[in-house]
């Protein structure tokens, strides 16, 4: 989810990004090979366990395999690789699109040959003279698009209850209708399941192919139907869940659950006795984690170890739009477009998407929450026809929700398309917020008429008016060839570690000049950056559209999640835009001698983590290395982003980022700035960039946007009934 947002360039607060070059420490890979010339392939997905479905036979769409290689004999990871090293056999050799390092494997993104005849083919992968074999772990099957089964996975444990954490904080009425969203965005061949954990889990909606309207709104009311009530059984509600898919699931189908919690698992069977079983399977876990008392550590786990995504929504409101997000990842289409929007009552708001000529189908849906509010969606096309609920076009296929809407169209025109989002109605919404006592101060209760002592706890009316607009998600999601895949170094980080992201734009081949650009949400702000194609920020060989950044101010435990913008032009000449998602859990970190700087980062910088040196300057820039570990800068580097101004000026005297040569993003370096007497937090007094700034215009420029907080007292709210 790509919000829209405001940006500014020279907000006091800032965040860091650091180019790999700037670094001592290595965040990628080596541009040579280790010095054994000899390993052992692994292939870790997929298996004959967990196979992949790669389409038709004499038309198979692209695959991703997970190779680990490690020297011959011993644990030692073979680094250095391209995918020239490697050769992909399904039945005869398959063409290898991209190949990407990360800090435990290798991913190769593979376009398989064509077969025959449908079925499961062995997959052989050879590297530096060694081969490794899966047995049918690859499936080719005469369809014309991937169904996919999901299980969604619902915490309705007491604390979700509406109203608990505080008055006005809506956790179950908006997890319903997020999950609503999902199942309205489900397409015919699909199959839907639904189950709900607490002090047990139990199965509300067994999974069922989507025959029609009929199935979506059994499922719809098996979600409408739950109340919030008891402990946390995550692991409960993943094993019932699993065992929805291996029981009753379409063997040709990708297996899926949509985990969403917003607590911490206090009831057996643990995650940890679960998930081995899961990750066996072909399934993925997308995991939503709800609010701060949420384990996003764990969520997040669970997501890397299935191959899936974990989303962080900090309050109920961000639920609608990664739901709507989740609907074409899940499915495996391509986002082309993502944004966030408000429109008044009776007025329109027009989004405008590029679709290019690769899609061969594109969804337009709208999400949005609140009982009573209604939202029309409809589209004009690049040649200015309009495509309504009303249209008779075989290609076109609508589908209207409670709280979302949307078109399916086959072979769309290509250009722009602009969504028309016409509010009908916005009502004004008033909510009481049942009277909740506490009776023996362990037990939490719903006013009832019991003579015990109680004592009032709250009880209030929370109001929303129109006068503000109604908020709504829009996506839009593809079935394309032109794939843009985003991956982090490593599944999990501890404080201090820069987070290497890594992304691969590709059609039949790797395409080059694209620009990428990240937006970054840190558990206490945001800003974005963009990524390279130079061989010099952790993104392998120069100009081998793989593009790469590395983000190193962690200094916070929590979610940092990486929103992704590429755009360039196809091996055809034809301009496309994608967007994508990443996200980790930043954990906390040994620090030995207690001097504020984690064991880690002190050991990748050459100090000392037996030793407190927090108030040394090693490399006399005016900064200690505390302040080096908190502003994202290199200890023994003056000049960490190379703009002629020391770290500790910029810091202390100019107040501008250490990390970034252009920190008002107005096209001139700081230190050029500075010595020419102009305002280097003024965007609007830069001339012309001189050599070896990073670009005009901002390019490359972190720009940070807003702190925020979602901390709110915890209430025991276990046995709401």
């Amino acid at each position: 989810m790509f919000s829209s947002f405001k940006i500014l360039c020279y907000c006091a607060l800032s965040i860091a990004l650091a180019t790999v070059a700037f670094f001592s420490v290595s965040v990628g890979a080596s541009s040579e090979k280790t010095a054994s010339s000899t390993g052992t392939p692994n292939i870790l997905s997929p298996t004959r366990s967990a196979p992949d479905l790669v389409g038709k036979p004499d038309d198979p769409i692209k695959t991703s395999i997970e190779v680990e290689l490690k020297t011959e004999g011993g644990d030692t990871l073979v680094t250095g690789l391209t995918g020239g090293d490697f050769t992909v056999t399904i039945g005869t050799t398959a063409h290898i699109v991209s190949c990407v390092e990360l800090a435990d494997k290798y991913v190769l993104d593979v376009l398989p040959p064509n077969q025959a005849a449908a079925g499961l083919y062995d997959l052989k992968v050879t590297a530096l003279g060694e081969t490794d074999t899966e047995t049918e772990a690859i499936h080719y099957a005469e369809t014309t698009r991937s169904n996919v089964d999901v299980v969604q996975v619902i915490d309705r444990s007491g604390s979700m209850a509406d109203g608990c954490y505080e008055p006005g904080v809506y956790y179950l009425r908006d997890a319903k209708n997020a999950a609503g969203i999902f199942v309205d965005q489900m397409q015919t061949g699909d199959m839907i399941g639904v189950v709900s954990f607490s002090n047990s889990a139990r199965v509300d909606y067994g999974i069922t192919a989507i025959t029609g309207s009929a199935v979506k709104t059994e499922a719809q009311n098996a979600i409408d139907s739950l109340r919030a009530y008891g402990s946390t059984g995550i692991g409960a509600g993943l094993r019932d869940a699993q065992a929805e898919l291996t029981n009753n699931g379409a063997a040709i189908h990708p297996w899926a659950l949509i985990l969403l919690s917003d607590g911490q698992e206090n009831r057996s069977p643990y995650v940890s006795t679960v998930l081995p079983d899961i990750v066996s399977t072909k399934t993925k876990i997308f995991s939503v984690a709800l609010g701060s008392y949420a384990d996003q550590a764990l969520l997040q786990d669970i997501a890397s170890q299935t191959n899936g995504q974990y989303y962080l929504s900090p309050t109920e409101k961000e639920l609608a739009g990664i739901y709507n997000s989740l609907a074409g990842q899940v499915a495996g289409r391509q986002t082309l477009f993502s944004e966030e929007g408000n429109v008044q009552q009776g007025s329109t708001d027009e989004k405008i998407v590029d679709v290019d000529p690769s899609v061969k189908e594109v969804i337009f849906s709208i999400s949005w929450s609140g009982a009573g509010n209604d939202l029309d969606l409809t589209l004009k096309d690049p040649h200015g026809n309009i495509v309504d609920s009303n249209t008779t076009d075989p290609n076109v296929s609508f589908t209207s929700g409670t709280n979302s809407e949307s078109y399916a169209i086959s072979s769309p025109a290509s250009g722009k398309w602009t969504m028309q989002i016409f509010a009908g109605t916005i009502t004004s919404v008033t909510s009481n917020i049942p009277l909740s006592v506490l009776r023996d101060k362990t037990t939490w209760i719903s006013s009832n008429g019991d003579t015990a002592p109680d004592i009032k706890l709250w009880s209030s009316t929370y109001s929303k008016t129109s006068d503000a607009g109604l908020e709504y998600s829009a996506a839009v999601t593809a079935d394309t060839p032109l794939t843009v895949n985003t991956y982090l170094d490593k599944s999990s980080h501890i404080q201090g570690d820069p987070i290497l992201i890594k992304v691969t734009i590709a059609d039949l081949q790797t395409i080059k000049g694209a620009t990428a650009k990240a937006r970054v949400t840190t558990p206490s702000s945001t800003g974005s950056f963009l990524l390279y194609d130079d061989g010099m920020h952790g993104d392998a060989a120069a100009n081998d559209g793989i593009y790469g950044n590395a983000f190193t101010r962690t200094t916070e435990v929590g979610t940092y999640s990486f929103d992704m913008e590429t755009a360039g032009a196809s091996t055809a000449g034809d301009d496309f835009s994608r967007v994508s998602y990443a996200s980790t859990y930043v954990s906390g970190a040994n620090d030995s001698d207690g001097d504020g700087m984690p064991d880690g980062w002190e050991s990748n910088f050459g100090l000392d983590p037996t030793l407190d040196d927090s108030a040394n300057d090693p490399d006399a820039d005016g900064l200690t290395n505390i302040q080096e570990y908190q502003n994202g800068t290199n200890p023994f580097n003056d000049h960490t982003d190379s703009d002629n101004l020391a770290d500790g000026e910029e810091v202390n005297t100019h107040s501008t980022d250490p990390t970034k040569q252009d920190t008002d993003c107005g096209g001139e370096n700081d230190g050029s700035e500075v010595a020419n007497g102009r305002n280097p937090l003024d965007p609007d007094d830069d001339v012309s960039p001189s050599a070896g700034d990073e670009g005009g215009g901002g390019a490359g420029c972190f720009i940070a946007t807003a702190t925020f907080s979602s901390h709110v007292e915890p209430h025991a709210c276990q046995n709401v009934e």
